[in-house]
Parts: structure tokens; C-alpha cells; sequence
């Protein structure tokens, strides 16, 4: 009680007394245990000196196509209940192994904290800015360095892929969402990782306002198949450029790209298996038949 009474009064000194605010974000939380998965299913390679999960399905059925790479939003774990974690076990029965990879860490977002030294000022000062002014963010050069960051990372992870891979030859699917997709269709437009067979992308967009328009051009230049698949709950700055990307059908044509506007949100489970039956029929229009 004595611990979260003081924790209460140090929060209301340090909105109060606004001296030398620090802007950080915070570090990334640890992995979770996959016990509950057979042992078959789990792989790990080392990225940056750190282990990182690689949760693999192999295929089942008659057919034998390939393998689908799979990665999740920033942040989110490899088997996170949801999309993701729905694709990694809907897509074997027609031929398709699965790998799935830990994702990239979150891009920050601006706090701002108060030193100790400043905290025994309370009440000498208020806070600097003019109440109708925007807390102050990163800069364009801060987020564009912390996304390349996040890029290093899915290059190195994707580049391990060979020999947990190597199981399933034949085509290979990557299907990524959000900033995940964004940041791979920059490395895949300038050539800095290894071209998969066909691109899914959910929802991609970057904070970086300015950025988001060259990303539809940089999305248009991919000379490989894209199945572009936008839900109503996706990123404001995804559904701005819907209208740019539904353009590239026309100049691409239907066998190279095609958007895929789904009616309900992505936390439904009817909206997982329409993305994929679309991800299923896209990939054997494009790479099989």
C-alpha cells in the first residue's frame, strides 16, 4: 500500500514540476515459453547474439507447394492468438509448410520522463509548453534510423531461413502486416533481401506520413506478385493510400497484384479464413497453375 501511495505522489510530482523531460521509449519484453507446442514445431535462430523462435508446420495432404514465411506486427509474438498465429495452421492441408518468425521489435513512441535531480524542483515551474501546443515527437531522421534498425533485424532473420527451410522446397509465400509490411516492401523495391515467389501484405504503412505515398510507389515497382489485403480496422494511414494501391491493378494486371478489401475487422475469426482462402487461391493463380 506504502509502495503504490508513493508511486502516485511521484507521478503527480513529475507531471507538476515539467523540468528537463528526457525523451525515451521503452525496450522490448522478453520472449514467452512455447511448452504447450510438440517439439518438432520448434526451432530457434541467433540474430544480433539473441535467440529467436521460428515456429515451423510442415505440410500435409498430397500436395507439396512450398513453404509460407510468416511475420507478425511489431511486437507481437510468433504464435499470438489471432491472424497470424490462424495462418500458421490453416495453410497446411493444401500444401503449404509454415515458418513463422519472431517480428521485428515496435517502433517507439515519444514519453518523456523527469531526473532525479528535477523531481525535489516541484512546484518551481510549470510545464513549458503552451497548453494548445503538441507534445514534441521524434524527428523524421530518428523514426526513418529506428526503422532501418528494425529492417537489419528482419534481414538477418529471414536470411536463417535456408536450412529450417531447406525441409520444404518449391515456392516461397511472405506474408507480413502492418509496419512489417511496409519495411519489407522498402527492402524488397531496393534489393536488400532475398525475393520470395509472392508478397501478402495486411494493411501496410509507415509513420512516417511522407513516407506511406513512396511506399505505394515502391509497392508498384515489385516485379513479383502482390495480394494486398486492407481490413476496416487497419492503420488510418494504411486505408489513405487504398485508393493509390487498388490503381496498381490496372497497370500490373490481376495475375500480379490484387487487393482484397475485407468487410469485418482482423480480430474475427471469419475475417482469418477469408485472408486465407484469398492467400490460398492467389498462390496457385500466380505460382502453381
Amino acid at each position: 500500500m506504502l509502495r503504490s501511495t508513493l508511486a502516485f505522489v511521484l507521478s503527480t510530482l513529475l507531471l507538476s514540476s515539467g523540468h528537463a523531460e528526457t525523451l525515451s521509449y521503452q525496450p522490448a519484453t522478453a520472449q514467452p515459453g512455447y511448452g504447450y507446442l510438440p517439439d518438432d514445431e520448434l526451432h530457434a535462430i541467433d540474430v544480433d547474439g539473441q535467440a529467436q523462435q521460428v515456429l515451423v508446420r510442415a505440410w500435409e495432404g498430397k500436395h507439396q507447394y512450398g513453404a509460407v514465411i510468416l511475420l507478425a506486427n511489431p511486437g507481437q509474438v510468433p504464435d499470438t492468438p489471432g491472424l497470424i498465429a490462424h495462418l500458421r495452421r490453416s495453410l497446411n492441408p493444401d500444401g503449404w509448410a509454415s515458418l513463422n518468425l519472431t517480428s521485428p521489435t515496435p517502433l517507439p513512441r515519444a514519453s518523456f520522463s523527469t531526473t532525479a535531480e528535477s523531481i525535489a524542483k516541484a512546484g518551481e515551474g510549470q510545464l513549458e509548453l503552451a497548453s494548445v501546443s503538441a507534445t514534441p515527437g521524434f524527428t523524421q531522421q530518428q523514426m526513418r534510423e529506428f526503422i532501418e534498425e528494425r529492417q537489419k533485424s528482419v534481414t538477418a532473420s529471414l536470411a536463417q531461413l535456408d536450412t529450417i527451410g531447406s525441409e520444404y522446397p518449391g515456392k516461397r509465400v511472405l506474408v507480413v502486416s502492418n509496419q512489417t509490411a511496409a519495411m519489407v516492401i522498402e527492402l524488397l523495391h531496393s534489393k536488400q533481401m532475398n525475393t520470395p515467389d509472392l508478397l501478402v501484405v495486411f494493411n501496410p504503412f509507415l509513420p512516417e506520413k511522407k513516407s506511406n505515398s513512396a511506399l505505394v510507389k515502391a509497392l508498384a515497382e515489385l516485379e513479383i506478385p502482390v495480394l494486398d489485403i486492407q481490413s476496416p480496422d487497419g492503420h488510418p494511414a494504411s486505408r489513405e493510400t487504398l485508393a493509390q494501391r487498388s490503381n496498381l491493378t490496372r497497370t500490373k494486371g490481376p495475375a500480379k497484384y490484387r487487393q482484397l478489401k475485407l468487410s469485418l475487422n482482423l480480430d474475427l475469426p471469419s475475417s482469418w479464413q477469408h485472408a486465407s482462402k484469398a492467400i490460398k487461391g492467389f498462390a496457385y493463380t500466380s505460382l502453381i497453375r
